[in-house]
């Protein structure tokens, strides 16, 4: 009888187990939307201080040695912001590139200046070398070319620039506005993998408002709130598209997204092109993984560990970059394998004294460098 007791014990644990692992948790739809708000605003909030000063400073150096390269280079880089909400940057590369197969070597330094003013770029090479082997009639043209625009400062306006600096804008308020309460409405009750699931969309009004306010349109979407437990609730995105507009293109966009607590996966789809981030937060650092593919060829890959610690005033960031960049991609050098590069950058973010970012008395228009009749254009064909 002893002997029996024991199996029959452990059987009944196993169906009471069972039937409570089935047991589906049910919250409402405003308990749904709070909990994801709230679990979204706290990761925000709590990976937001790498950009809570205004200011920093970051040096990266970069490595690659193997059979079809070799990558040496340290690059360290500042930028400031004023009390007008003017930029500084400034960059100084050290880059020393061989290709093994051709032993072509390349091997650039020297110091960029650049700052942003009302609208106006502005920037300013000194003591710039550019060495491209012996011999080499591009590389002396191309020196000749810098030496001669050493410390003048250079004005250009650029769509480009500007349809960055607009697409960041309209992403940031995208997202702001996604993740404020109240912003959802129900549609109808269902069931996803076992679980009690809200079928989501965006209020009418707020499409409206974002259509408005951005150059960004939503068009479809399939959202979801995914009940886990009492106080984890998933958000799954199966489908969103989206419209993109600017000055210069139009881009249909088909986005995935699920998130986690302190888990992200994204996904970007747009003619037989793809690109996924995932976000993972762990105790003492942050992954980010970041690919890219194209008909389900993998173009590149870039793992991210993320380590940080404070001091007084300002944030330290340890960054490590493992980058993978297939052999289509630099095709100029006709590499037959991956190319695998090791990148690793201090970041500091911090404080600094209120200061005021002044023009130039004196610069040259980009333009009348390239296009005018004394430009390098004119220099170059009419020799």
């Amino acid at each position: 009888m002893k002997k029996t007791r024991l199996p029959v014990i452990i059987f009944l644990l196993l169906i009471s187990w069972c039937s409570r692992s089935n047991e589906k948790i049910f919250l409402t739809f405003e308990s749904c939307e709070k909990i994801v708000s709230d679990n979204i605003n706290s990761s925000l909030n709590e990976n937001k201080s790498i950009s809570e000063y205004q200011n920093f400073y970051n040096q990266c150096e970069i490595k690659s040695d193997d059979d079809n390269i070799k990558l040496n280079s340290n690059i360290k880089s500042s930028w400031f912001l004023d009390k007008s909400k003017n930029e500084k940057i400034d960059i100084y590369p050290e880059i020393y590139f061989f290709d093994k197969k051709w032993k072509n070597e390349v091997s650039i330094s020297g110091s960029i200046l650049n700052f942003y003013r009302e609208n106006q770029y502005f920037t300013k090479f000194s003591w710039f070398s550019i060495d491209m082997w012996k011999w080499n009639y591009e590389s002396n043209l191309r020196y000749i070319i810098m030496e001669n625009l050493w410390d003048k400062w250079i004005r250009f306006d650029s769509i480009k620039f500007n349809n960055v600096r607009e697409w960041q804008k309209n992403i940031k308020f995208l997202l702001n506005t996604i993740f404020s309460s109240s912003v959802f409405e129900n549609i109808w009750q269902v069931t996803y993998e076992w679980n009690i699931a809200y079928k989501i969309s965006i209020k009418q009004d707020i499409l409206s408002f974002l259509k408005d306010q951005t150059n960004i349109e939503i068009t479809d979407f399939d959202w979801l709130f995914v009940i886990k437990s009492n106080d984890n609730v998933d958000l799954k995105i199966n489908n969103m598209q989206v419209i993109y507009k600017n000055d210069l293109w139009t881009k249909n966009i088909n986005i995935k997204w699920v998130i986690w607590k302190d888990d992200w996966i994204l996904k970007f789809s747009r003619d037989g092109e793809n690109i996924e981030i995932s976000f993972e937060k762990y105790r003492k650092y942050t992954k980010l993984n970041i690919s890219k593919s194209i008909n389900f060829d993998q173009i590149w890959n870039i793992t991210t560990n993320i380590s940080q610690s404070k001091k007084e005033n300002s944030n330290i960031f340890n960054i490590k970059w493992d980058i993978q960049i297939s052999p289509m991609v630099i095709y100029w050098s006709d590499l037959e394998n991956e190319l695998k590069i090791n990148i690793k950058c201090l970041y500091e973010n911090f404080s600094w004294e209120v200061f005021e970012i002044k023009e130039p008395e004196s610069y040259i228009l980009l333009d009348q460098i390239l296009w005018d009749e004394f430009s390098i254009k004119n220099f170059i064909w009419n020799k």
